[in-house]
């Protein structure tokens, strides 16, 4: 009896340390087989638009996560200096239409062909669209595998800035009838996976001819709602949080879990554009007088730098207030400050009265009355535009605001249907002028321009042929004491961008423009 136990132990325990022997082993031989890739997970409020084809999407924020995949010719450090990226040298003719441009040797694309002329001429062809500062190269022609004679049409003094935003393509991105088939670039990430409408998957690519990211994969995960997204973040499910209103921002920095890292702004403001094509603001009083009403100040610092201190810059010297472009601001333009009783009187000599006591201003039987279009692009959007509603309502302007998602909006504008309406700074790079001549150009960007005005026009042609540094910021002087005298629009603020991410990833920075906007992955470990 006691034998018959004693066997039966022997061979439970003998099954049980089998058993365990043979699990531990599985499980440190998964291990050793299936290690757990590093990741990094970005919680972003935009989708990519719908494709990683880089020429699909709306503008920088669908664009930009593809120029991890792709690269540019060059790039913008922390400090928005320019550097060489695809590039190594490039020299321009004196007329500033002719630019020799030089490729770097050695680089190889995911799917194995090398970085050349080639390469190069195709991604211009392939991404230029008509009025765009691509389409204005007449010619191209490779002088050797790695040197190309780029020819425009016009003159453009800031044309290799301009590249900062082009991908470099390798010509298998297209079938044989040009159709974009695959996304294969020279960057440090490759392409796994897009879900329209929830994620993009990159793994790194570990044959990247410079220094190796420090995580496997990036994953975008697009979460439109800014709470959502912050939400997100505190529990773990994404590492990175972007477009948070400074309100969040606050509360994340005191966190010792999260640090919230503010990247230099552009040169170029988030501001209100005015239609100046029909009544009120055809008249270039009214627009004065709404600038004299509208205390920037006041508004920047209540609802954004009281909050998260420095986050913001108000366009108290107009649109280029940021310091680390002191000196292209024109130092003689006081610019409008805040006059509630100068823009009453504007009002009065346009003809606004208050004829029935009821605070709003009238004309010719009409009511002084407009719609503000409001945007989601930016997180502070809809509190600014319902600050501004309340200073136009104290000089007796009844305004509207009406909140439309980023398409709508962008339709609205297109369509010059608004009266008021809230715009970003368009600064893909550090040099102001695409943004002069995506809002103020008349012929140029049409569709886009606020303003019909033959010499903002001529100033604009003349900042894009001229090299000389003093000439050029000559010229913008002349532009921004244009704009102060003709009020096409309201300029608020310049932000620094800002993100929260956990405390824990290291080596954290970032460069700046739409190249540099996800950079940091990069860097981080």
């Amino acid at each position: 009896m006691t034998f018959k136990i004693n066997i039966r132990w022997f061979v439970l325990r003998s099954f049980l340390f089998l058993v365990c022997t043979l699990v531990a082993g599985c499980s440190d031989k998964a291990e050793e087989t299936q290690p757990q890739p590093s990741q990094l997970v970005i919680g972003s409020q935009f989708d990519i638009g719908g494709s990683v084809d880089p020429r699909q999407g709306l503008g920088g924020p669908c664009r930009a996560p593809k120029l991890l995949i792709y690269e540019t010719p060059v790039y913008f450090d922390e400090n928005y200096q320019m550097q060489p990226l695809l590039f190594t040298a490039w020299t321009p003719a004196d007329d500033a239409k002719t630019w020799t441009v030089h490729l770097r040797k050695g680089v190889r694309f995911t799917d194995g062909t090398p970085l050349s002329a080639d390469a190069l001429i195709f991604s211009i062809r392939y991404m230029a669209s008509p009025g765009s500062h691509l389409a204005d190269i007449g010619e191209m022609k490779a002088i050797d595998d790695h040197t190309v004679r780029l020819t425009l049409n016009t003159p453009d003094a800031v044309f290799i800035h301009t590249l900062s935003s082009l991908p470099i393509m390798s010509p298998s991105c297209v079938d044989q009838n040009g159709h974009f088939i695959q996304p294969v670039g020279t960057g440090p990430f490759r392409f796994v996976e897009y879900t329209q409408g929830r994620q993009l998957v990159y793994q790194r690519n570990d044959d990247y001819w410079g220094p190796k990211p420090g995580v496997e994969k990036v994953v975008f995960k697009f979460i439109p709602d800014f709470n959502t997204r912050s939400l997100a973040l505190e529990s773990g499910e994404i590492d990175i949080a972007d477009y948070l209103p400074a309100e969040i921002l606050k509360t994340l920095e005191a966190d010792p879990r999260f640090t919230v890292a503010r990247k230099t702004p552009s040169p170029c403001p988030n501001w209100i554009g005015l239609n100046t094509n029909r009544p009120p603001f055809d008249d270039v009083r009214v627009r004065r007088a709404v600038n004299y009403a509208v205390d920037v100040q006041a508004i920047v610092d209540r609802l954004i730098n009281a909050i998260l201190p420095g986050l913001a810059v108000p366009a108290t010297r107009g649109p280029h207030s940021q310091p680390l472009f002191a000196d292209i601001v024109h130092p003689d333009l006081k610019w409008y400050g805040y006059d509630p009783v100068a823009a009453r009187r504007l009002l009065a000599e346009a003809g606004w009265q208050d004829s029935d006591g009821d605070g709003i201003l009238d004309k010719e039987g009409a009511s002084l009355k407009v719609e503000l279009i409001s945007s989601l692009l930016y997180a502070e959007g809809t509190e600014i535009a319902e600050a501004v509603q309340s200073q136009l309502a104290a000089v007796g302007m009844d305004v509207r605001v009406r909140v439309l998602e980023s398409g709508a909006r962008f339709q609205a504008y297109r369509e010059k249907r608004y009266d008021m309406i809230e715009l970003a700074g368009i600064c893909p790079h550090n040099d102001p002028s695409p943004w002069y001549e995506y809002y103020f150009h008349s012929k140029k960007q049409r569709a886009y321009c606020v303003i019909e005005n033959p010499a903002i026009d001529a100033g604009i042609d003349r900042l894009a042929t001229t090299v000389d540094e003093e000439d050029r910021r000559l010229v913008l002087y002349q532009l921004q004491a244009l704009l102060e005298e003709t009020a096409p629009g309201i300029f608020l603020y310049i932000q620094k961008g800002a993100m929260a991410f956990r405390s824990d990833l290291k080596g954290f920075k970032t460069h700046c423009g739409m190249s540099g906007a996800f950079s940091y992955a990069r860097f981080v470990h």
